[in-house]
Order: structure tokens, then C-alpha cells, then sequence
């Protein structure tokens, strides 16, 4: 017979820790938009945020992680972690398409220059996550109530730093590829854009 429900306390904890996340998601967005000040740039960092968190659920779902209160506060710690991989890769590839000459462009093509780019910060970018995933495996082995405490919070953080890293080294060259190319305008929608 129960005699002291928590489960409303929970719910308030847990809706509390959602509307933090979502608005870290938002605040972590405006930042990049503030700090990187290139329109492209900041749209092919800002869907590693929800990609990432999302990403972050459903290991945690496979892997039978519950969503309580420690777990969502990993995410929370680990949402500034999701999109710096991406600032990192995009800022690299956008440098070299920047200071790639011309020769350059023709010899190795739009695409090489921009894969380039991706290999330089690719192994460096692996190697910091993986530091930081590293550090978290003494929390892995915590037993008892330690264990029940803790262990949530180092699998969310470290599965959304997983998915970020794969993310900034597959996702984020690709729509760099995509959105970074120049734009030739034909006089015919020159002068269409010019009238309208």
C-alpha cells in the first residue's frame, strides 16, 4: 500500500529538465548563429543539436537506459559538447574553401577540397571525444547506489557525444559540400530577381 507518492515530484523534475534542455538547444543555436556570423556555416551546425539528442534517445532506448533525472542532466551537460564538433568541422572546411586557390579548385575539385578540409580536424575530432568518452568509464563501474545515481548520466552524455562525433565527420562535410558551393546567377534571373 503506498503512503508517499513521488511520482508527481518526479514528473515536475523531469518536465523541468525537458524545458531546460529545449531551451539550451535554442540558446546553444543563437550562439552559433551569434559567434560563427555566416548564414551557411551556422546551418550545417545546427542540426547536429536535435540530431544529436535524438540520436542520444535512442541509444539510450536500445540500450534499456531510463530517462530520469541524472540521465536528461547529462544531456543538458553534454548539448554545448554536440554542436562543438560541428563548429570545429564546418569552421575547418569553410577556411579551405576560403584560402583554396583556383588551380587548387580545378586540380582536386569542389569535392577534394572539401574532403581536405574534413581529414585535417576528422582525427583530431575523434581523438578529443574519445578522451572524454575514456574518462567517463570509471562511472561505468560504480555499483550500488552509486551506480544507480550516475551511471545514467555518464551513458546519456557519453551516447550524445557518440553521436555528435559521427555526425560531425559524416553529416556535416556533406552539407558543407552542399551549401558552401558559389552561387552562379545566369543574367535571365539576375534581371527577374532585379524586376521583382
Amino acid at each position: 500500500v503506498p503512503f508517499y507518492d513521488r511520482s508527481i515530484i518526479v514528473n515536475e523534475t523531469v518536465d523541468t529538465l525537458k524545458e531546460t534542455l529545449i531551451e539550451e538547444a535554442i540558446l546553444a543555436s543563437l550562439v552559433v548563429m551569434f559567434f560563427l556570423l555566416h548564414l551557411r556555416t551556422t546551418f550545417t551546425v545546427l542540426p547536429l543539436l536535435p540530431l544529436g539528442l535524438a540520436g542520444s534517445f535512442i541509444l539510450m532506448y536500445l540500450f534499456g537506459v531510463d530517462s530520469n533525472v541524472m540521465a536528461l542532466a547529462g544531456l543538458a551537460i553534454a548539448i554545448g559538447d554536440i554542436s562543438d564538433m560541428g563548429i570545429i568541422m564546418a569552421e575547418n572546411i569553410y577556411r579551405r574553401l576560403a584560402i583554396a586557390t583556383e588551380q587548387e579548385k580545378s586540380e582536386k575539385g569542389y569535392f577534394g577540397v572539401v574532403y581536405e578540409g574534413a581529414t585535417e580536424v576528422g582525427g583530431a575530432i575523434v581523438t578529443a571525444v574519445l578522451n572524454t568518452i575514456i574518462s567517463f568509464i570509471p562511472v561505468f563501474f560504480l555499483t550500488d547506489q552509486e551506480g544507480k545515481l550516475f551511471k545514467p548520466l555518464a551513458f546519456a552524455k557519453t551516447f550524445a557525444i557518440g553521436t555528435s562525433v559521427i555526425l560531425a565527420i559524416t553529416l556535416v562535410p556533406f552539407l558543407c559540400f552542399l551549401l558552401f558551393k558559389t552561387v552562379k546567377w545566369s543574367s535571365s534571373k539576375t534581371n527577374l530577381i532585379a524586376g521583382i
